[in-house]
């Protein structure tokens, strides 16, 4: 399966008809081809992103910004 990207434009399932999981056993269903993408990472177990302060690794790039914070006691605001 190619999920391809269109500058400024999420990719919509053709039809309307949502794409699922190829997963065996998951079968969550998405509409836009990206949350699928991104969702494919879950099955994979793969923690590319690490804290170089403590070494903790998270799947997601966002969710290592928001544990950084942690450290540095920094507010989502400031």
């Amino acid at each position: 399966m190619t999920l391809v990207h269109r500058k400024g434009r999420p990719q919509v399932c053709p039809k309307g008809r949502p794409q699922v999981c190829p997963q065996p056993g998951c079968g969550k269903r998405f509409y836009l081809a990206n949350h699928l993408r991104r969702h494919l990472g879950v099955h994979s177990g793969v923690r590319e992103f690490t804290c170089d302060t403590c070494g903790k690794s998270f799947k997601r790039k966002n969710h290592l910004e928001v544990h950084r914070r942690t450290h540095t006691g920094e507010t989502p605001l400031q």
